[in-house]
């Protein structure tokens, strides 16, 4: 499984988050602190970002709960 995102404009990484936010985290029910952990990383090395149209994000899942990000 996984999640292939290509940005149609450019966006800050707020916006991303934000984004992300409603396609990943939201449908997790009672995230793990570990989950809550990791997803807090993840934001993090969005938050400070201007992303580029054209910029393509590919996110892979390992397991139902492993996601890789590059």
């Amino acid at each position: 499984q996984s999640l292939s995102i290509t940005l149609v404009r450019d966006v800050n990484g707020k916006t991303f988050v934000k984004a992300l936010d409603d396609v990943i985290a939201r449908p997790i029910q009672k995230p793990t602190a570990e989950e809550e952990s990791s997803f807090l990383t993840f934001r993090n090395n969005f938050l400070g970002c201007n992303l580029k149209q054209g910029t393509s994000i590919y996110l892979p899942w390992l397991e139902s709960s492993k996601m890789l990000v590059s």
